[in-house]
């Protein structure tokens, strides 16, 4: 039976009707995200971080700034040092500096590896209008293929390995695509194949990878309940999105274009095995006991009967907008992945508002963006009031939560999920969970 913990999450006393709460509509509440964004960034501002990488360090600054600019929110009241250009040119001045000070083994992943980093760059330079630089840095972000080609097999997670590399690959391209002002000679490298081949074997070596483990963990005596992937980090087979199987599903439903040119059965399955068969078996299994609890939560690790983290890293909140990718990809199942989606959407209002801060790992920022999935495809004014009212809260405790987390002005643990909560709640109709979605 699974154990139920209430010590990680304040309880929600906050209200679910129409006419109750904090008022947050219209330009009233479009100004006040602005004010407040503009106020807590002023704080990040003023911070140096040690790391460099996107997640808890330096970069994540920039994603911030560039992330501000691409939804048109100042970073104060004076234009001449706040457009969008003066943005994009401070983020691209963090990353460059960034750059020299990744570890040699830190290249792989978007949040903390150097690829994040020059994938940033080569965007930022593209938003700039610097588009022969830009090609110089996609062409180095592609040549890291081969050292993460060639990291240890078991290396396939989003947070360090394999999949956040890919990850790196589909982000630039899509920010790129995005921009009308882009060259056409950077049309020409994303269509001359390189690029494409590179995440295509990339993806095949995840997936090979996941049968692979989930046979050697049926092998020995581990119940998987089902799940025909399966990934071990540190001996552990997490579920999560940081270093399980929902952020390497994530990663393979936004490659899906890919998918089909990838063949399996040479590595000696059969011709059933192909990668949306095994994509769909494991939505399918993730979303029934014993990996979900009747709560709407999903547990942490394969066997783990404690229900207790509602956090994107370990919990629901880096299944939601997996099951909402998943109803585009199958349309058989929309309905299906759909109720999936918003039960785990009701386990994150009831238990999203986090004791560990405001970011968006194990934050009520990173919370709060779920509950945006929800509303993506619910359609239910509901679900935006329940992000806006997690976005009032973290403000209204904002001197009592912002310096639990260890790094308390980065992205992901701390200020900076909240300034990017804060922006795209302006525009909830094209939210995304910063460097996930």
């Amino acid at each position: 039976m699974a154990s139920f913990d209430n010590s990680r999450y304040f309880p929600n006393e906050l209200s679910d009707e129409p006419t109750g709460g904090t008022d947050l509509h219209g330009d009233e509440f479009r100004s006040w995200c602005v004010v407040n964004s503009q106020r807590v960034m002023d704080k990040i501002m003023r911070r140096q971080h040690e790391k460099p990488s996107i997640y808890t360090g330096e970069c994540g600054k920039a994603y911030v700034l560039m992330d501000m600019a691409d939804h048109g929110v100042a970073l104060s009241k004076d234009p001449s040092i706040s457009s969008p250009v003066n943005l994009y040119e401070s983020a691209f001045h963090i990353i460059t500096r960034e750059m020299q000070h990744f570890p040699p083994n830190r290249v792989a992943s978007f949040l903390e590896g150097l690829s994040g980093c020059i994938a940033m760059q080569a965007v930022l330079l593209v938003k700039l209008q610097r588009s022969q630089e830009a090609l110089s840095s996609l062409t180095r972000l592609l040549s890291l293929a081969q050292h993460v080609s060639s990291m240890a097999e078991d290396e396939c997670e989003f947070l360090y390995g394999r999949a956040g590399y890919v990850y790196a690959l589909h982000w630039t391209q899509r920010q790129i695509e995005q921009h009308d002002e882009r060259n056409a000679d950077i049309d020409s490298f994303f269509s001359q194949g390189g690029w494409a081949r590179v995440k295509i074997d990339i993806l095949r070596q995840i997936l090979i990878e996941g049968l692979s483990c989930a046979n050697r963990l049926a092998g020995n005596g581990i119940d998987l309940g089902g799940l025909p992937l399966a990934y071990e980090w540190h001996g552990k087979c997490y579920l999560g999105a940081a270093h399980g199987l929902a952020g390497i599903l994530q990663v393979l439903l936004l490659c899906r274009s890919d998918l089909p040119h990838i063949n399996l059965q040479t590595s000696g399955h059969d011709a059933s095995v192909t990668p949306m068969s095994l994509i769909s078996r494991c939505l399918n299994v993730l979303s029934s006991s014993p990996h979900m609890f009747p709560g709407g939560n999903v547990s942490s690790s394969v066997g783990s009967t404690h229900d207790r983290l509602v956090q994107w890293c370990h919990g629901a909140p880096g299944f939601l907008p997996v099951y909402v990718q998943a109803m585009e990809v199958f349309p058989s199942e929309r309905e299906r992945f759909a109720r999936v989606a918003l039960q785990m959407g009701e386990a994150v209002w009831q238990r999203g508002l986090l004791r560990k801060g405001v970011g968006l790992c194990h934050g009520i920022a990173g919370n709060a963006f779920a509950l945006l999935s929800a509303y993506r495809i619910a359609r239910d004014p509901k679900w935006l009031r329940r992000a806006q009212q997690f976005a009032a809260y973290s403000l209204e405790h904002f001197d009592d939560l912002r310096r639990i987390p260890d790094r308390p002005y980065s992205l992901f643990e701390g200020m900076g999920g909240l300034v990017c909560l804060l922006t795209q709640l302006r525009s909830p109709d094209r939210a995304l969970f910063p460097a996930y979605e």
